[in-house]
């Protein structure tokens, strides 16, 4: 029986030791056996952990590219809006009362581009909350008691 192969097949994940037995025509019992001494679940697990973390890193690439992209964007745009504000002052350009509003605006939104949480960033303080949040309950749910046992011999007290 080539274990190699079926550990790897197992590892890789979207089977059951059950039928992976049936499959390649093995004792289910033995197969057990022998997965539960090399610790095959435990790398099964470790292995999901890895592909997991390895998704989050590369979406959380591409969201900075997009925040990258976005802020330089931004800043572009922030740039034809200062040289039009500088213009508009010095006399060079006329603009309506629309136009004013228009660019208002568009400074308005480039603050808000440039002040974006990422998602990540967003799921990460929501984790952190409820981390805290637990802590805070497991610490309330302990006793404000404190109980002092002394063996044997005399005991002098000092405030």
């Amino acid at each position: 029986m080539d274990w190699k192969k079926l550990k790897a097949e197992y590892i890789a994940g979207g089977t059951s030791y059950r039928k992976l037995a049936e499959k390649h025509n093995v004792s289910f019992h033995t197969l057990r056996k022998v997965a539960a001494k090399e610790g095959w679940k435990k790398l099964q697990d470790e292995t999901r952990s890895k592909a997991a973390t390895k998704i989050v890193e590369i979406e959380s690439n591409k969201q900075a590219d997009r925040m990258r992209r976005l802020l330089s964007v931004s800043d572009i745009l922030l740039d034809a809006v200062e040289d039009a504000v500088h213009k508009f002052q010095a006399g060079e350009l006329l603009l309506d009362k629309n136009a004013l509003k228009a660019l208002s605006g568009t400074i308005k939104d480039i603050k808000e581009i440039q002040n974006i949480k990422t998602q990540l960033d967003i799921e990460e303080q929501k984790a952190r909350i409820s981390n805290l949040k637990r802590q805070a309950k497991e610490d309330s749910e302990g006793t404000d008691e404190i109980v002092i046992t002394v063996e044997g011999g005399d005991v002098e007290w000092q405030s």
